[in-house]
Order: structure tokens, then C-alpha cells, then sequence
């Protein structure tokens, strides 16, 4: 999806911790609009492409 984040690749760790902090969010979040969950993902993926 992103040409971006494969040449330039953060450091491992700070990437997997990036994907956790943003899926405890997504579930954190998916507790109280399923919308809110949606739009922070999008907005993930979003960042990582920039």
C-alpha cells in the first residue's frame, strides 16, 4: 500500500510498538463508537504512507 515505508523503514521496535499503541486505541476506542476505531486506523495508515 505504501512505496514510502519500505525505504524508509523505522526501527523494528518502534514500529511493532507504534502498530500495539494504535491497536490498544483501536480496541480501546471500539468500546465506544465502532466509528472513532475506523478513523484512527485510516488515519495509521495514512501517516505511514506520508
Amino acid at each position: 500500500m505504501c512505496p514510502v515505508t519500505t525505504v524508509l523503514r523505522p526501527h523494528p521496535f518502534l514500529f511493532y510498538f507504534s502498530v500495539l499503541k494504535s491497536f490498544v486505541v483501536c480496541l480501546i476506542e471500539y468500546k465506544t463508537s465502532s466509528v472513532w476505531c475506523v478513523r484512527i486506523t485510516y488515519a495509521f495508515k495514512l501517516a505511514k504512507c506520508v
